[in-house]
């Protein structure tokens, strides 16, 4: 009944972005299909995804990406789960300014990518300093981030939004768990690392598989970090999909829903895997 109330109230709100969202993919597949398309486009129905899938930067620009989406994600899961527990940890007096670490979490993504730029770039913050307080040669050895085919300043930059995220998520359930429980783990001699594991981690392992979700999938398709931050080759998807969708002619929209389409259908299947995956490793974890 309490779910049934839920979805009343919340109906109003999610029917419109419902229908949006279904009416959006329609015409996404469709137009993938070549139907509504120019009259030059000359190709049969799955033409456009025959194209792409044979067309090696489509592979390279995905793996990129998927390259950048795991990244930034284990990443941030991992320092942020990390930051989580020990801010947990803190004194109750602390929290007040622990709760700094929310402030990137305000700053709009494309503030962050000239953060980064003004940071770590090669006449950056970072690299003056370096040369400043070390030595000119500790200011050439710095490595280039920004522009790097490994895309390191576009990871940097999800980690700087994407940490305080785990931390908001995880601190929410840390401070559900009762001190009783940490104080008994202790007392029968486990260590830190084994409470965290044995204690802390199964509290943390719905809210973990819902962030790394999130971040991946949010990573995988945003547009504003790595157009600022990434180099043309190679590029992420998003990127190629927006210059082919406003830089190129009407004849090419069917390869741009094909690459939509695909992306979708992607992330719809990595969700069912990490889900299987997860739940199959949590009943292991259970079991021993």
């Amino acid at each position: 009944m309490k779910r049934l109330a839920l979805a009343a109230h919340l109906a109003p709100l999610l029917i419109p972005f419902a229908l949006f969202f279904i009416y959006s993919m329609v015409m996404t597949v469709a137009q993938s299909f070549g139907v509504g398309a120019v009259s030059d486009y000359q190709g049969d129905l799955f033409h456009a995804y025959d194209l792409v899938l044979k067309d090696p930067a489509f592979l390279r620009n995905g793996i990129f990406s998927l390259w950048i989406s795991l990244a930034s994600s284990f990443g941030s899961v991992l320092f942020g789960s990390l930051l989580a527990w020990q801010i947990r940890k803190l004194p109750s007096r602390l929290h007040t300014l622990a709760s700094v670490y929310r402030i990137p979490i305000i700053l709009p993504h494309i503030t962050v990518a000239f953060l980064i730029l003004f940071l770590f770039s090669n006449r950056g913050m970072v690299p003056i300093l370096a040369y400043q307080l070390i030595s000119p040669e500790a200011a050439e050895a710095f490595p280039d981030l920004i522009y790097s085919s490994m895309g390191w300043s576009i990871i940097l930059a999800y980690l700087y939004k994407e940490v305080p995220f785990v931390v908001l998520m995880e601190l929410a359930v840390l401070r559900q768990i009762p001190e009783d429980r940490l104080i008994t783990a202790q007392m029968l001699g486990a260590g830190s690392f084994r409470t965290y594991y044995k204690v802390v981690l199964p509290e943390l392992r719905p809210v973990i598989n819902t962030v790394f979700i999130i971040l991946f999938l949010y990573s995988l398709g945003a547009f504003d970090i790595p157009f600022i931050l990434g180099m043309s080759k190679p590029s992420m998807l998003s990127i190629r999909i927006y210059r082919l969708y406003f830089e190129s002619d009407l004849v090419n929209r069917p390869l741009v829903m094909a690459r939509l389409t695909l992306m979708f259908l992607f992330s719809i299947g990595f969700i069912f895997i990490y889900l299987k995956s997860a739940g199959k490793l949590d009943k292991k974890a259970r079991r021993v």
